[in-house]
């Protein structure tokens, strides 16, 4: 009887398998229209901090532009792709975006700069990103001077952070956006178009402060909570608290106190119904003239139990 030795996968069968894989990491994006003439190697997807969340975030880096885009993406259950006469498994959709490099200027310039002046290639310093230093080799004198004051020489780049031009160029970018917002008829919450358009008659000023409102909550997810609540008072806006932090004491408290309330109602009605509510009396059931027949003629008669009883 011989023996098989199972040994390596033929060339045909790594093949398939080298294809299955390939197959299997296929991504579909929708790229922006600048990255739409760039080939996939002057693209590159690095991670880099998330000047809000400060945990790493995905990003795509143009070289030839020296541009950044942030990277988002959209995942629902079940979901594939039907492209080239082939399944992709993963129907997950990759959209990227636009995104200011001095968003994370602020972040580290406020963070290592507050107090002093450095060199911006030695600010914007990260250990756990190797790719931090891109941020800094995109930035311009006239865009770091946005938020911070510009120390010795220019060729230095030296720079340390200054709140109040911070404030005013994030308030400015969330004016423009509210303005965008407004001029594109953008509607916020679930009101009608032409209840819009009533209400633009008499209540400009609300309107106006609604899209600023809805600015500023898009905006604050790309700076830290301390800076929004600094651009909240800034803005003269009432601070609206982040989803995460707005569970985490008065609303937990207030379902813990409604669930109690519940719970103790739930126990005084039942103790009430204990204590008013007898049970229902037994009535005695009817005999019908059938039963008292059949009783009579079985008058007499020896249960079979009976003739089973010890004597």
């Amino acid at each position: 009887m011989t023996t098989r030795t199972r040994g390596k996968p033929a060339q045909s069968d790594q093949n398939k398998i080298a294809a299955v894989k390939k197959h299997i990491d296929n991504r579909v994006f929708l790229l922006d229209a600048n990255l739409a003439d760039k080939s996939s190697d002057d693209i590159q997807i690095i991670s880099l901090r998330n000047p809000s969340t400060e945990k790493a975030s995905k990003y795509l880096f143009a070289k030839g532009k020296n541009q950044f885009f942030e990277l988002l993406s959209f995942s629902e259950e079940h979901r594939c792709w039907f492209a080239n006469e082939s399944v992709y498994p993963n129907g997950n959709i990759y959209m990227t975006s636009p995104f200011d490099p001095l968003f994370w200027a602020l972040y580290y310039i406020r963070l290592n700069c507050s107090d002093k002046c450095q060199p911006i290639d030695q600010t914007i310093v990260d250990d756990n990103f190797a790719n931090a230093h891109l941020i800094a080799d995109v930035l311009t004198v006239e865009q770091l001077s946005m938020i911070a004051d510009q120390k010795g020489v220019e060729s230095l780049k030296a720079f340390k952070y200054n709140e109040t031009k911070a404030m005013n160029w994030l308030s400015l970018k969330c004016k423009k956006l509210a303005k965008t917002l407004r001029e594109s008829n953008f509607h916020i919450g679930a009101k009608s178009t032409n209840y819009v358009k009533t209400e633009k008659v008499g209540n400009d000023q609300q309107i106006d402060a609604e899209f600023l409102s809805y600015a500023y909550g898009i905006l604050s997810d790309y700076i830290t909570l301390e800076l929004c609540e600094k651009l909240s008072d800034h803005l003269g806006l009432e601070k609206i608290k982040p989803v995460a932090a707005g569970k985490r004491k008065s609303l937990i408290e207030l379902e813990n106190n409604t669930l109690k309330r519940i719970k103790t109602e739930e126990d005084f009605a039942t103790a009430n119904m204990v204590e008013t509510i007898s049970p229902p009396s037994i009535k005695e059931k009817k005999v019908s003239t059938k039963d008292k027949k059949m009783a009579k003629a079985a008058s007499g008669t020896k249960s079979i139990s009976s003739f089973f009883t010890k004597k």
